[in-house]
């Protein structure tokens, strides 16, 4: 994946491809909706992320370890889990 190339629904999405954003400290939201074969191993890179939205609806993602993950490092962050739920962290 190039620099500002658009991850588009039912693109695959490796750890590779998120790892450029590890470093942005003004990034809010990140959408992987229909991404189904992203299974959220590389999410634990974004901890320094400012998150405020992340959607995961229809990826692969184990939704107890987003819980867990977003609990701790993205405060105040709406997260969509894949089956769609959503929780607000505090």
């Amino acid at each position: 994946m190039q620099a500002g190339e658009e991850i588009r629904a039912g693109d695959p999405v490796q750890a590779l491809d998120l790892a450029p954003l590890a470093r942005s400290r003004t990034l809010q939201e990140l959408r992987l909706v229909d991404c189904r074969a992203f299974d959220g191993s590389s999410l634990a890179s974004l901890r320094a992320v400012p998150l405020r939205v992340l959607d995961l609806r229809n990826t692969r993602c184990d939704p107890a370890t987003v819980q867990k993950l977003a609990t701790d490092h993205w405060p105040g962050c709406t997260v969509v889990l894949p089956n769609g739920s959503r929780f607000r962290t505090r």
